[in-house]
């Protein structure tokens, strides 16, 4: 559904295109042209806003001497615009990259309207100017050019709307100042016939719009008077009516919305000749009853307005939580430091970051939003989650997996409360055995310790009387008697424990050495050993 507008000021001539709708689902695109004043001559572009953001950005720019930008068309599926200048009807990609001419236009003012049958191949317009005011179609590739319907001097055409279902095409044309006309024709140009003949109220139609499912169809009027209205007819009854009025002159270009039941239009809020100008876009909800801007001080006339709905052009970002690292344990939690840096932006919008760690792993990120954070991580492996947004709704999410290793061993001290036993008397001496963990990674208490002492000498060895069971009642010379009461004294951060030695040793040799090996295993397998000794000297001189 598509609408045209040829609106002549100050020897420019603007011209309006059809309105467009689409409902391919993604943003919503309002596509326009605008003729602003750089004296001496005029900056001539085609523009686009985002209805949901109110951005506005510049398409393409046509030279001043092509004199306007017409009719705008889009074929969301296929990436491209249609347009209009002077002197040709052109195609361009939807940013308005990659122009080509189409077809050299014949008349002296060039494009009006532009329509596209996508599922023909087809793509129709009008063109307006002095002594050719013509219907025109071409395949969408400019090729097989036709002339579907020339008036000559007869008439001026701007607005066309097809009816494909139906394989009609609907136009205005003002014959003279007080017979203006609503037509219709096929689509091959045949069969031309008048649908209304226009009372003074509503003469000077220019854009033009059907709503096939509802068999309606919408014309505006315009001109420099306030307010300029549009009109709806009933293509069952062929009457028609007053829609709704809007309360700035140069109503140029307008777009009914039937999927949401909105009006929206191009007003001219002001024009002080021959540069000062305002122009804006209103909208209508449904009941038409009212207008609220949702687009306004520009600076220029706006000469085409056209809705798509197009895919969102908006590009993900894309998360980078780096490289995995496995870092040697220093501690309970281990500080490693993120690198989120690498996440960009394609559409270099400003991205957010947010790390997460599992609930129950014993990580904690220090500053979570921070591009590279600092966390905190237990021994083993932690899966660490880097989710960046770009603030449009489009997220990038991306793994790294941190491995907090153990390979140091522990280090042990062990020592005694008595190094010696003195006198050799034969009798069982206690002796507290304390042994120091220390480890980077755990508690001491998580490590597994084992002590034994071994003798060097048998329990009743010749010249040390006649006793046996002299570590802790068992023969420590016959095998390792384990240490079975070590336990940990948090308060002095050792295992202690007590072992009942006898104090004897041979009397024909340099005396007896019971060592005390201590054998240390941490969670992650990492071993240590260390020793002690407690001595029975031969005599008191060796103690």
């Amino acid at each position: 559904m598509n609408s045209n507008k040829l609106f002549r000021l100050l020897g420019l001539t603007a011209v309006i295109g059809p309105l467009q709708f689409s409902t391919l689902q993604g943003a919503e695109y309002f596509y326009f042209s605008e003729a602003a004043p750089n004296v001496p001559t005029w900056s001539l572009q085609m523009k686009r806003m985002r209805l949901d953001t109110g951005i506005v950005e510049s398409l393409l720019t046509v030279d001043p001497v092509e004199n306007h930008i017409g009719g705008i068309a889009i074929d969301e599926a296929g990436g491209y615009l249609y347009s209009g200048t002077r002197y040709f009807l052109f195609r361009a990609n939807l940013d308005g990259t990659g122009r080509v001419n189409l077809v050299s236009t014949v008349n002296a003012n060039g494009v009006g309207d532009v329509e596209l049958d996508l599922a023909g191949g087809k793509i129709y317009w009008t063109e307006v100017g002095n002594g050719r005011n013509a219907i025109r179609s071409a395949n969408l590739d400019g090729s097989n050019v036709q002339s579907l319907y020339d008036v000559g001097f007869s008439g001026l055409i701007e607005g066309i709307a097809l009816d494909l279902p139906a394989g009609k095409l609907y136009f205005q044309q003002n014959v003279n100042q007080d017979n203006d006309t609503i037509r219709v024709m096929n689509l091959d140009g045949s069969n031309v016939a008048v649908v209304f003949t226009l009372a003074d109220a509503a003469i000077n139609p220019h854009d033009v719009e059907i709503d096939v499912a509802e068999r309606r169809l919408y014309w505006n009027t315009t001109g420099p008077t306030t307010p300029t209205a549009l009109y709806v007819a009933d293509l069952r009854t062929l009457t028609y009516g007053l829609l709704t009025t809007q309360p700035y002159q140069n109503a140029n270009g307008f777009h009914f919305d039937p999927q949401d039941n909105v009006l929206y239009v191009i007003g001219q809020k002001s024009f002080t000749p021959p540069h000062t100008i305002e122009s804006v876009i209103l909208r209508s909800k449904a009941g038409f009853t009212g207008f609220d801007e949702i687009l306004g001080g520009r600076a220029a006339f706006l000469n085409y307005l056209c809705l798509a709905r197009l895919p969102d052009s908006n590009q993900p970002p894309q998360a980078d939580a780096g490289s995995d690292q496995t870092i040697e344990c220093m501690g309970q939690l281990t500080s490693v430091q993120l690198d989120g840096t690498a996440s960009f932006d394609p559409d270099g919008d400003v991205i957010e970051f947010e790390w997460s760690v599992p609930a129950n792993s014993g990580a904690v990120i220090d500053n979570p939003t921070a591009a590279s954070p600092t966390g905190q991580f237990p021994l083993g492996p932690t899966l660490v989650t880097l989710t960046v947004t770009d603030g449009k709704g489009e997220i990038s999410v991306d793994d790294v997996l941190i491995t907090v290793q153990d390979t140091t061993p522990p280090v042990l001290i062990c020592t005694t409360d008595k190094i010696a036993l003195w006198p050799p008397n034969h009798e069982m001496v206690t002796v507290t055995i304390s042994v120091q963990v220390s480890d980077a990674c755990i508690s001491p208490e998580q490590a597994v310790l084992q002590a034994a002492i071994s003798s060097n000498e048998p329990d009743d060895a010749t010249g040390d009387g006649s006793s046996t069971g002299d570590v802790n009642g068992q023969d420590g010379y016959a095998s390792p008697v384990p240490v079975t009461n070590l336990e940990y004294d948090s308060a002095n951060n050792t295992y202690a424990g007590t072992v009942a030695l006898r104090a004897e040793r041979n009397g024909f040799t340099g005396g007896r050495v019971y060592s005390i090996v201590c054998h240390v295993t941490d969670p992650a397998g990492n071993q240590a050993t260390a020793s002690c000794v407690v001595v029975v000297p031969h005599d008191k001189r060796r103690k």
